[in-house]
């Protein structure tokens, strides 16, 4: 039974039986999470549900089991961009009210090895929830997101290894709230 998970909402479908069933629910109801995956190792943080969460866990695939790992460093969020790079993940933005008025710039760095974080120079564009994330070449881009009145346009490239941002052209619409995932890259 070939079977495969779509991780913000940690439902599974199954092929063969063409159904949706919910795989776990740790994070009962939450709109917003952010995933870090590392090969078989899936973190899951933030979003909000009845209220916003500061919550950060280790999700097994194998034994459909979440573990609870320390709160996010970085308080509630919901609505970050997140990507990972040569087996850490990185963090960004996202709203702390729940309410698209609470955006921030802030960016972190996640050791999965080390189960730390640390905190980075700031996202250099405006305060954002909802943005466009990826990783290509081992450097994250960051596209467009919601400023609390308009969805944005602007790009941004990430280098880890120099830890500096680059603006890119802007997109040619605005953009929020998509999902982006590199495929034969």
């Amino acid at each position: 039974m070939k079977r495969f998970s779509l991780l913000i909402l940690l439902f599974s479908y199954t092929l063969i039986y063409s159904n949706w069933e919910i795989e776990n629910e740790w994070i009962d109801k939450v709109d917003g999470s952010f995933i870090l995956q590392f090969e078989e190792k899936v973190y899951i943080g933030g979003g909000i549900g009845i209220e916003m969460k500061e919550t950060f866990g280790l999700y097994n695939l194998e034994e459909n089991i979440i573990t609870q790992l320390d709160n996010l460093p970085f308080g509630k969020r919901a609505w970050s961009f997140s990507f990972v790079i040569n087996g850490k993940g990185y963090v960004g933005c996202g709203d702390t009210f729940g309410n698209f008025t609470g955006a921030k710039n802030d960016f972190w760095e996640f050791n999965p090895e080390l189960n730390s974080w640390r905190q980075l120079d700031d996202f250099p564009g405006s305060p954002r929830v909802g943005a466009v994330s990826f990783t290509h070449l081992n450097k994250g881009y960051v596209c467009g997101g919601f400023d609390g009145n308009q969805s944005l346009s602007d790009v941004y490239r990430y280098d880890p290894n120099l830890e500096l941002w680059e603006k890119l052209v802007d997109y040619p619409e605005q953009i929020s709230f998509g999902i982006a995932e590199e495929i034969d890259g």
